[in-house]
């Protein structure tokens, strides 16, 4: 399976089935190879616990067209299928979209603020959760479409960053 995330990463995801259940076997990201041990995991509904070499991750999973959203480890990560991410419209530079429809809980930065990479820039609530909004890179704020309490849809462009 070939995926390219939120962060424009090239995903090439190798499965075997084991229990009827499709499991993990190696994962190239960019060219580089990542090979897994033995995978076990449970779904009920839109959790997926995953015990893989010792570790336990746990996930909240939830899938609207050709886009997963998986919450794990305080992060909000989106996958997009690449066939679909071709059609679809190109995502500026700096720009960080909404990853889901929710509403604006906090925006902890203003415009012209010097950011550090994982500075945490504003939090929103969806599915019933708070998911915080983090730089990917180091720079400046630019623009901030969204102001607290503020409903916005998936892909709504919340805040436009400049890299130093």
């Amino acid at each position: 399976m070939k995926i390219i995330d939120s962060n424009n990463e090239k995903w090439d995801i190798s499965l075997q089935n084991i229990n009827q259940l499709q499991s993990i076997k190696n994962i190239n990201l960019n060219d580089e190879e990542f090979i897994f041990p033995e995978t076990e995991f449970a779904i009920k509904k839109n959790t997926v616990k995953i015990s893989q070499g010792g570790q336990i991750i746990i996930a909240n999973v939830v899938k609207n067209k050709d886009t997963w959203w998986v919450h794990i480890n305080g992060k909000v990560l989106t996958f997009t299928s690449a066939d679909s991410r071709k059609a679809g419209t190109k995502i500026t530079q700096g720009s960080l979209q909404a990853p889901m429809p929710g509403t604006i809980l906090d925006v902890q930065v203003s415009v012209g603020q010097t950011i550090e990479t994982g500075q945490s820039l504003l939090v929103m609530e969806a599915m019933k959760m708070e998911h915080k909004i983090t730089a990917p890179f180091s720079g400046t704020v630019e623009k901030i479409n969204c102001k607290k309490d503020q409903k916005v849809d998936r892909g709504f462009v919340l805040i436009e960053l400049k890299q130093n």
